[in-house]
């Protein structure tokens, strides 16, 4: 009750002399606060003052709006926080600043500016210039001095700007001058310099398993936020507070991040017992099927307990083709590349060459050459084929039908001294040769 008659008296003195505008008395809590703030522009002081007695019990360097941009005078009440308003760190335009608590609509109590969300990264010029005006009407602190306002000054705490030690907003509640000798300075709040995740090494989880990471932040009284995160949330998914869950069958590394950037991850394996980690065809690179024959390939999935269910697949069905349990046939003489897939894509494959056994290989003229003949003679030559079952009609041609002829049948006659190559070839383009030597 004491305090409370207090505030009333000087509320009702300063509205009596109308020396400045109040703000929104609803902006006020329902139980007075401990302290309240005056902030002398002229000196740039910022001084907090016990309620029970109005005893200084900081006063610190500050920096308040330049002249283009003046911290406006007045009593105003700290209203409640919206959005990053008493958190941590608060984003501005071009900078971030930590442990803002807002005095008016626009205008905050604020450290000095970060040029990004790390504690590493102060504006250092933003520090030297406390004591001297430079703001756009927010009144800047120190990091541990920002910070013991967020912590200890509520919701409809009074702020008294005024303009000098002199000035009558300040002296008709103190009764007396505002004096300008700062108090020692507040330890400054200790930074995170490192982070250990606890259990560490690699985690393996099955998959719809979750395990609760813990961070020890190093030192262990310092203040931040820890922000999470994944980098395969296909496999790995992460919340808020730590708590891991496979959702996938892979492996992600879960980072966690200070507020100033010290960061540590773990790497997490999730397992799918029901997905398959590899396929493999049981035969070698390379098998072989002769045309209108069949070859059942078979495929080894890891692990055992994954679901069943693989598709096959030719790249030349004219070549060869395969059924759903991997019977190949063959089909026509040529190459096909067979591949087997899991429901999870996993790959194997084999080459299938397809053999025509009636197909020629090679074909050989039955009699050694070179050959000699007089003039008028015949020989009748014959071709043998490789392998022993195949099939083919030949064609025979002579390379100098003036020295040497041929027939359809293989049959030679000497025409006229001279040489010629008699040769036979296959349907598919085997061929072979053999010298004549026609004599008088």
């Amino acid at each position: 009750m004491k305090r409370m008659r207090l505030f009333a008296l000087a509320l009702a003195l300063m509205l009596a002399v109308g020396v400045f505008p109040v703000a929104d008395p609803a902006a006020k809590a329902d139980a007075a606060p401990e302290y309240w703030i005056g902030v002398d522009v002229l000196n740039q002081r910022t001084t907090i003052y016990r309620v029970s007695d109005n005893s200084v019990v900081h006063r610190w360097l500050c920096t308040t709006g330049a002249s283009s941009t003046p911290t406006p005078q007045g009593v105003f009440y700290l209203p409640e926080a919206r959005g990053a308003e008493r958190k941590e760190w608060f984003a501005f335009t071009n900078s971030y600043v930590k442990y803002a608590v807002r005095y008016t609509a626009r205008l905050y109590f604020h450290s000095v500016l970060f040029k990004k969300k790390n504690d590493n990264a102060m504006k250092v010029s933003t520090l030297h210039n406390l004591g001297h005006k430079g703001s756009a009407g927010c009144v800047r602190l120190e990091v541990q001095h920002a910070k013991w306002v967020c912590d200890n000054c509520p919701t409809g705490t009074m702020v008294v700007i005024h303009n000098g030690v002199d000035d009558p907003r300040i002296t008709s509640i103190l009764g007396g001058p505002a004096g300008i000798e700062t108090t020692p300075s507040l330890p400054a709040p200790p930074i995170v310099v490192g982070l250990t995740l606890d259990p560490a090494g690699l985690i393996t989880l099955n998959r719809g398993e979750s395990l609760q990471l813990n961070c020890a932040i190093e030192p262990a009284n310092a203040t931040t936020s820890l922000r999470w995160k994944s980098s395969k949330k296909k496999y790995v998914t992460v919340d808020d507070n730590g708590l891991v869950t496979a959702v996938g069958n892979g492996v992600a590394t879960i980072t966690v991040t200070a507020s100033n950037g010290v960061k540590t991850s773990v790497k997490v394996e999730a397992v799918d017992k029901t997905a398959a980690r590899s396929v493999a065809i049981n035969a070698n690179k390379i098998v072989y099927v002769n045309v209108g024959e069949t070859l059942q390939l078979g495929a080894t999935v890891e692990p055992a307990t994954a679901a069943a269910g693989l598709t096959w697949k030719s790249s030349r069905p004219r070549y060869a083709t395969v059924d759903a349990s991997g019977l190949v046939t063959g089909v026509a003489k040529g190459s096909a590349k067979i591949t087997v897939t899991t429901s999870n894509r996993k790959k194997s494959s084999v080459t299938v060459k397809v053999l025509d056994p009636n197909a020629p290989a090679a074909v050989a003229i039955s009699q050694p050459g070179p050959i000699t003949l007089h003039a008028g003679e015949t020989l009748q030559l014959s071709a043998a084929l490789t392998p022993s079952t195949a099939k083919s009609t030949f064609t025979w041609t002579s390379s100098r039908a003036r020295v040497a002829t041929v027939d359809a049948s293989g049959l030679v006659t000497a025409v006229a001294k001279g040489r010629a190559k008699i040769t036979v070839k296959t349907a598919n383009k085997k061929k072979a040769t053999i010298v004549i030597n026609v004599v008088q």
